[in-house]
């Protein structure tokens, strides 16, 4: 009951910043976007100055962190039942080389961090971003074990045929194959009276430095995400190894594939669409409207449904191909203003953009191509505009 209470509370809490805290992500991502194109453009030119590959770098430090910002929200709020997370599959080799760069620059320079990948490169079925998160969680938990600031971590995934069942500190080993990320710290340890606490909510041995949530994070992910097990060794003085267990989902092509590049340009797409956007946070509205224009369409923004119902009125002469409206408003919520512009414009198409988990608004009905979750980016919103109006 009171595990059950914790996580309630979670959730709410959760619940309450998600909406803000995604808006705000919008903005950072969309102006961040914008402002590497302009200086990518400007740079075009002989005599212009050009972007340095460390300036791309930090470009695409910045859109990769706030995407898993996002991740964290939407993992805080899976712990609830109200997330919103995708299925999918994915190289479990690649996802670790590619999330322990990122982390790297988190880490203090004078703590060691390696990582080392064994096995035939496979595929483990589930919530990416669940998986960033947990890496993420369990390389910041070592980093912060770490008392001096000084020591090592140390990330590896390898593969493992388990012959026989076997407990863990968190769930089961079934007979089967499984990819095994493996993080350990040369840290201060923890008591082995103390290892099957640390994963309850707002639990944490590192006084104000911790929050308590890491680790609950990560055994929620493993154990719901991707019906996972977990095991934890920890000695005092001496630090503290964790090793997760996907089940694996197939083999997959051996290789270092290129990683996506945090700064995503669109792909082509026909703009001159004559939009209605409706948002009622000015930053954000702001941002939408930036990028939106840039690539070549026509926005006529508001700040609440009622004032593009009466402009609509106004104007009968004005032809809308697209409603872009956030969902949860003061006043008129994002389906209620589509309701009352489909009224004006018979047939006209819409396009929901919210912070709120899709479990949040479940009175109205939508398809799944008419739903953005914020924070978005340009090459979603073109994309998704694409999918739409075709």
């Amino acid at each position: 009951m009171l595990q059950s209470q914790k996580m309630n509370a979670l959730g709410r809490l959760a619940g309450g910043i998600a909406h803000d805290f995604n808006n705000l992500l919008s903005v950072i991502v969309l102006n961040t976007e914008l402002l590497f194109d302009g200086l990518t453009e400007a740079g075009a030119g002989e005599d212009e100055r050009k972007l340095s590959e460390e300036d791309v770098a930090l470009f695409e430090e910045v859109l990769a962190s706030s995407e898993h910002g996002k991740a964290l929200t939407t993992q805080l709020l899976g712990m609830s039942g109200s997330g919103h997370e995708t299925d999918n599959v994915f190289q479990f080799q690649e996802s670790i080389r590619g999330l322990t760069r990122m982390m790297r620059r988190l880490i203090p320079e004078n703590i060691t961090v390696s990582h080392e990948l064994d096995g035939e490169p496979c595929l483990i079925q589930g919530d990416k971003n669940s998986f960033a998160q947990v890496l993420m969680n369990l390389m910041l938990n070592a980093r912060d074990s770490l008392a001096d600031g000084r020591g090592e971590i140390s990330v590896s995934g390898s593969v493992r045929d388990q012959r026989v069942s076997e407990a863990c500190t968190e769930g089961v080993l079934s007979p089967g194959m499984y990819a095994v990320l493996s993080v350990a710290d040369t840290g201060v340890g923890m008591p082995e009276a103390t290892l099957h606490s640390i994963f309850e909510p707002f639990v944490t041995s590192k006084g104000q430095r911790g929050t308590g949530l890491g680790l609950t994070v990560v055994r929620h992910a493993v154990l719901s995400r991707f019906e996972g097990a977990l095991k934890v060794s920890s000695e005092e003085g001496k630090g503290t190894r964790f090793d997760i267990f996907f089940p694996i989902a197939g083999a997959a092509e051996s290789g270092h594939p290129e990683a996506d590049s945090g700064v995503r340009r669109p792909s082509a797409t026909r703009g001159g669409l004559k939009l209605a956007l409706v948002e009622d946070n000015d930053s954000v509205r702001a941002s939408l409207v930036r990028t939106l224009t840039s690539t070549g369409h026509t926005v006529a923004s508001f700040g609440a449904g009622t004032d593009l119902i009466k402009w609509a009125t106004e104007h009968e002469e004005e032809h809308l191909e697209l409603l872009i409206t956030d969902v949860v408003m003061p006043g008129w919520s994002g389906p209620k203003t589509y309701r009352e512009l489909d009224a004006l414009r018979p047939g006209i198409k819409v396009l929901f953009l919210s912070g709120y988990p899709g479990s949040e608004f479940k009175e109205f009905q939508y398809e799944p191509q008419q739903l953005l979750q914020k924070p978005v980016s340009r090459a979603d919103l073109v994309q998704r505009i694409e999918e739409i109006c075709g």
